[in-house]
């Protein structure tokens, strides 16, 4: 995986991808339900039990730079590239060596 082209760490559970649809739906006088789906975007959430400092400054300086990042990754079907948004980043500071962040979880949004 790669965040602008900086290979980032392989988090400690499995990258979970989510789908949201970018639509309408409504419901006929029938009861039916119709969907007009524009289009769907993909939420990517990595969790990490700690990290490097420069592995977290990585994370840290693209999310405070508020602009979009390219994040590759690869699946089932290839070699992904997508332009995405970084969420606000929760984390803990390691009390032995505070220059480390433990349980961190980053949440990248389809651009």
């Amino acid at each position: 995986m790669k965040l602008n082209g900086i290979n980032i760490p392989t988090p400690r559970e499995d990258m979970e991808i989510k789908e949201t649809e970018i639509g309408k739906s409504e419901r006929t006088a029938s009861g039916r339900l119709v969907k007009d789906i524009t289009t769907t975007k993909n939420t990517y959430t990595l969790s990490y039990k700690g990290l490097l400092p420069a592995d977290a400054l990585t994370f840290i300086n693209l999310y405070r730079s508020g602009e979009a990042v390219i994040f590759e990754y690869e699946d089932v079907e290839g070699i992904h590239s997508k332009e995405v948004y970084i969420n606000p980043l929760p984390r803990k500071i390691y009390n032995l060596k505070p220059q480390y962040t433990k349980d961190v979880t980053v949440i990248f949004e389809e651009v």
